[in-house]
């Protein structure tokens, strides 16, 4: 249950039935004062409806003194649902086995990869940046004939001074890659 409640001028008891009508107010003369189209009440009874819970108003709310400020209190329920119900089964050994997974990244310059590179790592993925595009394709030659060493994974960026298509076509003219 939510309540919203203030020290406001309060609604009169024989208008508190009708204040989820739309256009309707408590006193005409509370437009002219306070203004207001009389639709906040009637939309909020409409959103917690659609949340399948209730919405009620009582005044005064209880928590002023003041006769000519004894405020306004409006409560509603809604239906939420807890996070704590849909408990996801993780298999440790799965996620243990990201470690296995090496990753070469390919960029014209690495300080561009900082936060791709921090991702990364929080999955425990091992990973290598190069910029040098005529480099590459030897590492990746170097690396290949080693399994445990060979990536698993290569993201090519493709800038104007750094040709990632060429880099993918000479992995895949030279056999590197199966994908």
């Amino acid at each position: 249950q939510i309540d919203i409640e203030d020290t406001g001028i309060g609604i009169p008891e024989k208008q508190l039935k009708g204040i989820f009508i739309s256009f309707k107010q408590a006193d005409g003369s509370t437009t002219r004062k306070y203004g207001g189209t009389g639709l906040c009440t009637t939309i909020s009874k409409q959103l917690v409806e659609l949340m399948g819970g209730e919405i009620w108003v009582e005044s005064p709310s209880g928590i002023s003194d003041d006769p000519e400020t004894p405020g306004t209190r409006f409560s509603f329920t809604i239906k939420v649902f807890s996070n704590e119900k849909i408990k996801k089964i993780i298999q440790d050994e799965k996620i243990t086995k990201y470690h296995q997974i090496k990753t070469l990244i390919i960029n014209e310059k690495t300080g561009k990869d900082d936060h791709l590179l921090e991702i990364l790592q929080n999955f425990g993925i091992s990973s290598y940046v190069t910029n040098f595009q005529g480099k590459t394709i030897d590492l990746i030659k170097s690396n290949i004939t080693n399994r445990t060493e060979s990536y698993n994974v290569i993201i090519i960026s493709d800038t104007p001074s750094f040709n990632g298509f060429e880099v993918a076509r000479q992995l895949h003219q030279h056999k590197l890659s199966d994908k």
